[in-house]
């Protein structure tokens, strides 16, 4: 299989082109404005303040979803991932900024046709309807424009590059602020489910350790970085009677520290990993920069490890997961075992 680099780029060659056809059309048209009477917390002004990228973010713009399942495969990873994290993970944006570059060069193109075709004579018609404020194609695009702080995009015929580069800045701003907060949409505090993947990604671009390990090496530690896999911090927010369940109450089952399952005391701290974990820093002493690191303190170390580059670093801490993994499925099951009664 080629690796992720390579098959973005035959997703963009290949698919990317059949799945934006004739989205100069039907992409300002999919847009809608929100509700004004949005809730007055963080998420109803993100709402408000990133209407666009809230509105293509939503699963019924197929296109995206398409999209987001090819990037979630190659990622090998399940299907329920955060998508902002799969973005950010990949570099990737959403298909809506390039759909919405070729609406604007659409734009000028009908512009420059004769007057007498027809291509010119629609624009003409819905000049006029956006003139009386009436639903048609024109007022859709102004609207995403203005709703972007594009307000003079119609007077600038090199403007399908700037709202390209502009929506790919307001995506990521959008990104950093949904990062960044505590607070989960249900309301919640603490229940963002990117709150492992903010401490060591600090920057949107396509990772490097994807395009030097196999897809299953690469995928383990992308599970654990991106937070899909079956450590309680994820499987137990909410309890049997769909109660929330507050993160510092998710604690380990396999050892008696008492502190919650996360990727951190997963990796770093939990005793009962302690025979795979020595075998783990054994092999990484060899590194050339193991000397200046061992003293680090816990989260230092697994971030240094969560971004590391190095590929030797790499192979063994996807094999050193992959154990740890294998090793907490056979552990529940026999605490799963014991706990049933016979008869």
């Amino acid at each position: 299989m080629p690796n992720v680099a390579t098959s973005m780029h035959l997703f963009d060659a290949i698919i990317k082109p059949i799945l934006l056809y004739g989205c100069e059309i039907w992409s300002p048209l999919n847009f809608r404005d929100l509700k004004q009477n949005m809730p007055e917390n963080f998420w109803g002004k993100l709402k408000m303040d990133f209407q666009v990228e809230t509105r293509y973010e939503r699963s019924d713009f197929h296109i995206e979803r398409l999209h987001l399942i090819y990037c979630k495969y190659l990622l090998g990873i399940r299907k329920n991932a955060h998508n902002l994290a799969i973005y950010s993970e990949l570099g990737r944006f959403p298909l809506y900024t390039e759909a919405l570059r070729q609406s604007v060069k659409f734009y000028y193109h009908l512009q420059s046709t004769p007057i007498s075709s027809l291509a010119n004579k629609a624009l003409l018609a819905n000049q006029a309807l956006n003139t009386n404020n009436a639903d048609c194609w024109l007022k859709s695009l102004n609207r995403i424009m203005t709703q972007t702080d594009l307000r003079e995009w119609y007077t600038d015929k090199s403007a399908s590059k700037k709202v390209h580069l502009h929506l790919r800045e307001r995506f990521k701003n959008y990104w950093y602020k949904r990062l960044q907060t505590d607070e989960a949409k249900t309301g919640q505090k603490g229940g963002n489910k990117l709150r492992n993947y903010r401490r060591f990604k600090t920057s949107f671009q396509q990772e490097a350790y994807l395009n030097c390990l196999s897809k299953q090496k690469y995928s383990q530690i992308a599970k654990l970085r991106i937070g899909c896999h079956a450590l309680k911090i994820e499987t137990d927010r909410f309890s049997s009677k769909s109660k929330y369940i507050d993160p510092e109450d998710r604690t380990c089952d396999l050892c008696d520290l008492g502190n919650k399952e996360d990727e951190l005391h997963f990796l770093m701290e939990c005793p009962y990993y302690k025979e795979e974990r020595t075998q783990y820093t054994d092999k990484l002493k060899d590194c050339p920069s193991w000397g200046n690191l061992q003293n680090l303190e816990m989260e230092p170390m697994f971030i240094w490890l969560l971004t590391n580059e190095n590929q030797v670093v790499l192979e063994h801490t996807s094999h050193f997961i992959s154990e740890c993994f294998e090793k907490r499925s056979s552990g529940i099951k026999l605490l799963g075992d014991k706990s049933t009664p016979k008869t």
